[in-house]
């Protein structure tokens, strides 16, 4: 998408845009514009349960300046859940927030620690250092084949 033709686009309404506008001259704040790009982007999608993972991976893809996080996100009526979303460095910006019956308006907790590298078998965790099975799964799951 090219920035400055859709700042050209959005600047003659400034009247009804004005908060995305950095002083009173009428100088465009480019990180307002490309959260309405963004916004944009989002709308375009359908129902996002359970795609956090999926949606993120292709709207950094789209937006190669959002960086997705993973982590937990806590939501006033669900509790916490694992989740994904990307940040610009400021700000999150979350694609499936509309999931949450808080809609983003939740908190969310960057995972600090030991990523996964595959999911157990057997009771569905994750793994880590490329452990194929849980050590205290790995007998009942060899009994189940």
């Amino acid at each position: 998408m090219n920035i400055e033709k859709l700042i050209d686009q959005i600047r003659p309404m400034a009247h009804v845009r004005s908060w995305c506008f950095d002083d009173h001259r009428g100088h465009l704040d480019r990180s307002h514009v490309m959260l309405m790009v963004y916004q944009e982007w989002i709308d375009q999608l359908g129902d996002t349960y359970g795609t956090c993972h999926e949606v993120t991976k292709e709207m950094a893809k789209e937006f190669p300046e959002l960086q997705r996080v993973r982590g937990h996100y806590f939501c006033w009526v669900w509790g916490e859940r694992e989740h994904w979303w990307l940040t610009n460095g400021d700000e999150v910006i979350d694609p499936t927030a509309s999931q949450f019956p808080s809609k983003g308006g939740g908190e969310y907790e960057e995972w600090e620690g030991p990523e996964p590298t595959g999911m157990c078998p057997n009771c569905g965790e994750y793994c880590y250092n490329h452990e194929q099975v849980h050590e205290h799964c790995h007998d009942e799951f060899v009994r189940s084949l």
